[in-house]
């Protein structure tokens, strides 16, 4: 079907398509390799150009155990992953492989790439509907999950005490779903524990329910099988494994989550923080010399991280992006620079973040969103998603993230959508049972924290001191910990010897963007 399609229509057949993807297309006639990618980007797609070939996998572990592909790190892309915790498509943490966007597609032909956007999301300001936005979502949810449960075998769903994998559940309920199997991780940390909400849900809705009570020494006991399954570092994922690997044990092939929505639906503080922050940028701009010298002094004098990165926001420009870079961040810029220096041996020099137009363009709530769903759902959940799901043979669905439903969520202007406690989901789905709703929101996480104090002490205490900055947080001491521990699993030594180059800037085909 794919193949017929193309030969009718060419890049167009991207129109028709939906659903998850990344796909390769060979034409015999024309000597051209089609390559693309979802819209949303479900399906990851790592390429690597050299001056005669074009190599191409769904896993970077495929290219790197090539021998075609040198394995030299990227100082700007280590840069950027200290700074985020992940490396943001197109580059990876790899010279020369790249990550095809998502809503791209790519033409390889005489050793000459040409690369174009077919599909970006766009929010509306204006509701243009007659219905009601409540009544307008719950049908474009009620479809989306109608077609994810499309399956030869049974589908199970991934259900923590939130609103979003509660929605899925409650939808697939009205849809008419019975014999329906859910999946959740109990913690002893009371105040991270949402097995119990999980379970009392499951039980009001009748599924089977299967939960496992995830002990810090438990924990510690996956982190090597982990680490061997990841694909590139990430400072997330850890959780997507572990509750993947319940369902797998239970002898799952498809499972449904509720990533995305949060990002969809205002779920998370980034929504209410950079709005404010670049709000307080402003007021302190009134005077910009002391707002320089006030950043320089949280910078340098502060211990804690998030009061660092927050005085590195405002000596430097005052745009959303910057905002949402120091809500979202890891390391400051400098701190970053520094542990390149000592990783690498390489002077990094700051850049500036590109202002994006099209986030330039809207609210800032309606860019935050954007932000949310493009960088850090794109570039970290989504690929941990896929990569921990598939290490344990599960197809792992995304209603929320939905080409479809989000075409139709973007029609409903942010005063609508992005309202506190995402109450436009809750009027959609009104089968949420209360004790979801009213619960307050903390997210699928893990304590590590704790366990770094007690039952993975010794374990992090592996960490190499090349760091050389303080680690003041569980997050950053995670994010060196989890980069070793793959560098050494992929056989990538950090020498300094890395080369300025690498095998898609030596090519002779030149990348065309349209």
């Amino acid at each position: 079907m794919l193949l017929q399609l193309y030969a009718l229509k060419g890049p167009e057949m991207l129109k028709d398509l939906t659903g998850m993807f990344a796909l390769a297309i060979w034409d015999a006639r024309e000597k051209t390799c089609f390559l693309a990618r979802d819209p949303l980007g479900i399906k990851p797609l790592y390429y690597c150009a050299f001056p005669r070939d074009l190599v191409f996998a769904s896993e970077m572990r495929c290219l790197l155990q090539s021998e075609q592909v040198p394995k030299d790190v990227s100082s700007e892309s280590l840069f950027n992953y200290f700074l985020n915790g992940t490396v943001a498509e197109p580059a990876t943490l790899v010279e020369g492989i790249r990550v095809l966007p998502a809503g791209h597609y790519l033409i390889w032909q005489d050793n000459r790439l040409t690369m174009k956007e077919y599909w970006r999301i766009r929010f509306s300001s204006t509701w243009a509907n007659g219905a009601e936005p409540s009544e307008f979502l719950r049908d474009a949810l009620l479809q989306s999950v109608k077609r994810h449960f499309v399956s030869d075998v049974p589908v199970g769903v991934f259900l923590s005490g939130g609103l979003d994998s509660s929605a899925v559940v409650a939808l697939a309920k009205v849809a008419g779903y019975e014999d329906l199997r859910t999946f959740s991780i109990s913690l002893d940390d009371p105040d991270l524990n949402e097995g119990d909400v999980a379970n009392r849900t499951a039980k009001h809705f009748g599924t089977r329910h299967t939960d496992w009570r995830l002990t810090g020494t438990a924990g510690a006991g996956l982190l090597d099988e982990f680490i061997k399954k990841m694909d590139r570092p990430t400072i997330d994922g850890f959780n997507t494994f572990c509750v993947s690997k319940v369902a797998h044990d239970a002898g799952l092939k498809v499972v449904l989550s509720g990533l995305g929505g949060d990002e969809l639906f205002g779920g998370y503080q980034t929504f209410y923080r950079v709005p404010l922050l670049l709000d307080w940028g402003v007021v302190l701009n009134r005077v910009p010399i002391f707002r320089q010298w006030f950043g320089r002094m949280l910078e340098r004098t502060l211990p804690g991280s998030p009061l660092r990165r927050m005085g590195s926001f405002l000596e430097g420009p005052l745009t959303i992006e910057s905002a949402y870079q120091t809500v979202r961040g890891v390391f400051t810029p400098a701190e970053a620079a520094s542990l390149c220096r000592n990783y690498l041996g390489d002077e990094i020099v700051f850049q500036k973040m590109t202002v994006d137009p099209l986030i330039s363009g809207v609210s800032a709530r309606d860019a935050v969103a954007q932000l949310e769903i493009e960088r850090y759902m794109r570039n970290q959940l989504l690929r941990d998603s896929d990569v921990f799901s598939m290490a344990f043979s599960l197809e792992l669905r995304v209603p929320f993230v939905d080409r479809q439903l989000v075409e139709s969520a973007a029609r409903i202007p942010a005063a609508e959508r992005l309202q506190k406690g995402k109450q436009l989901l809750v009027d959609a789905v009104p089968e949420i049972p209360d004790w979801v709703v009213n619960r307050k929101k903390q997210g699928f996480v893990f304590p590590f924290a704790n366990w770094m104090k007690d039952e993975w002490r010794t374990i992090l205490a592996e960490r190499n001191t090349l760091a050389g900055v303080p680690l003041t947080s569980w997050y950053q001491k995670w994010s060196i910990f989890v980069l070793e521990k793959w560098l050494r699993a992929m056989g990538i030594e950090l020498d300094g010897s890395a080369e300025e180059e690498g095998p898609a800037t030596n090519r002779e085909g030149q990348l065309e963007t349209r």
